[in-house]
């Protein structure tokens, strides 16, 4: 076998080239299948679904959450949720990781710190600015 391909060095590459090109040409046609993974999300929707603002200012709240409550929980108890850019970059000080979640209230932001190196997200307390 490898004599013949000493002896037609040229049907080699005549080969090779073939091969090539029917590579290209593959990856060029659209498929007609799915790539593997892909999930067809199906239309996008029409409106865009807000988080409900609750009625009640729920700061009097705060002092019924004790330190050390999960977020899920305070944010259950609370009855809001913060928006995607109300999660502020992790703070890094005097050997703790916290981080502070700003929620929109009718009357002003509430803004809440949580610990990130817990699991759960363990409530620390309320905050009085909104961070960054």
């Amino acid at each position: 076998m490898f004599r013949s391909i000493q002896n037609h060095p040229v049907a080699l590459l005549a080969v090779g080239a073939v091969a090539f090109g029917a590579w290209l040409w593959c990856d060029a046609t659209p498929s007609a299948a799915a790539p593997v993974g892909a999930v067809d999300a199906g239309p996008l929707p029409q409106q865009v679904h807000t988080m409900p603002v609750p009625p009640h200012d729920p700061r009097p709240m705060l002092a019924h959450l004790p330190p050390g409550a999960p977020r899920a929980l305070v944010e259950h108890q609370l009855g809001v949720f913060p928006m995607p850019h109300g999660v502020s970059a992790i703070n890094l000080e005097d050997g703790s990781a916290t981080y502070t979640v700003t929620y929109p209230l009718p009357s002003g932001p509430l803004v809440l710190e949580f610990d990130a190196a817990r699991p759960g997200h363990p409530f620390v307390g309320p905050r009085g600015e909104p961070q960054s």
